[in-house]
């Protein structure tokens, strides 16, 4: 079934408006959108230990040792430097 020419146009006329009407729409939300600002950056410190001796059983020495023992080394880690952290449980 074919259309009469004049519905035709106007159907076109019609179709065109409403694609110009929806482009202006989505334009019109596109610049209403909120822009937010840029993200502040937290740069936080953490402070500095103090060195507290860990236990009164064993020294730092016997932890770099142990340690060292741990890791099959022929030489001792140094009683500053081992990386092992020992918590000793007592019942």
């Amino acid at each position: 079934m074919r259309l009469p020419c004049h519905v035709n146009t106007c159907l076109q006329s019609k179709i065109s408006l409403d694609l110009e009407n929806h482009t202006k729409e989505t334009q019109w939300n596109h610049s209403k959108s909120v822009i937010l600002p840029a993200r502040s950056i937290l740069i936080q410190e953490l402070p500095v230990l103090s060195k507290v001796h860990f236990s009164t059983i064993i020294s730092d020495e016997h932890a770099a040792e142990i340690s060292s023992w741990i890791d099959h080394r022929t030489t001792t880690y140094s009683s500053t430097n081992h990386p092992y952290e020992f918590q000793l449980i007592l019942r």
